[in-house]
């Protein structure tokens, strides 16, 4: 038997509790919980997938700090520009993000990344949106990477999402790929309503990983934009994109 999650020690010999269990009977696998209640420990939802894949990989978790994730770096940031045009106004950002794009989108569109995360401008729009109640709800698309856009660039072969796009296409307002042969945008293949949360709604409570945590996304940092989903407008997969 393979001593998969413990409690009391750091060492699964001597703790008093077990509490997740895996191991072969016969020619079958079998993995055995306790229950979930690992006190102070960020893995909860680790521990379940393990059991429901029948996992036999332990590992320690570190408590009590926040410890940096390695990913995949950032090449954009999330923000779009609607309009497809790549040079506007340095303001058109801030004007967007405080009182929408009022020009029609639909799906299968092909939309623009813009360059950079617009700190400033990201902090003095949000300011603003959750000044009052009904500004706050914003409807948005959602995106993924059109099939055209790995085989136009090269450079976006491995790119899975807005995140990942390197270069910057300039179709002069077209948003139809037969028109313009897009490398760096992406697809409109859905829209959500979101309600954006003011910071404070999200500030750790603390700073270390602990009980009753209530600011699972991490500190409050400049620049960013959160929001609560509140509903489906177009759920991807329910009406066809090409």
């Amino acid at each position: 038997v393979t001593v998969m999650g413990s409690i009391g020690s750091t060492d699964a010999t001597s703790a008093t509790s077990k509490k997740y269990l895996s191991g072969h009977c016969g020619t079958g696998l079998f993995t055995l919980t306790g229950g979930h209640n690992f006190p102070d420990t960020p893995g909860k939802r680790l521990v379940l997938n393990n059991v429901l894949l029948g996992s036999k990989v332990a590992e320690n978790i570190a408590l009590g700090t926040d410890t940096p994730l390695l990913g995949k770096l950032k090449n954009n940031y999330g923000v779009v520009d609607p309009d497809n045009i790549a040079s506007g106004s340095p303001n058109d950002y801030l004007n967007r993000l405080i009182n929408g794009f009022n020009s029609p989108t639909q799906l299968s569109d092909r939309i623009l990344p813009e360059i950079g995360n617009q700190q400033p401008a990201t902090d003095q729009g949000i300011a603003s949106r959750v000044a009052t109640l009904t500004s706050r709800f914003v409807v948005v698309p959602i995106t993924d990477i059109p099939p055209e856009v790995p085989g136009n660039n090269s450079a976006n072969a491995t790119a899975t999402t807005i995140y990942d796009l390197v270069g910057q296409d300039n179709p002069n307002g077209v948003y139809n790929p037969a028109s313009y042969s897009f490398g760096a945008s992406v697809r409109i293949i859905g829209y959500a309503l979101f309600e954006i949360l003011d910071p404070t709604e999200w500030t750790r409570v603390g700073t270390n990983i602990q009980p009753g945590d209530a600011g699972d996304l991490g500190p409050a940092q400049s620049g960013q934009i959160r929001g609560k989903f509140i509903r489906y407008i177009v759920k991807p997969g329910e009406m066809p994109v090409n």
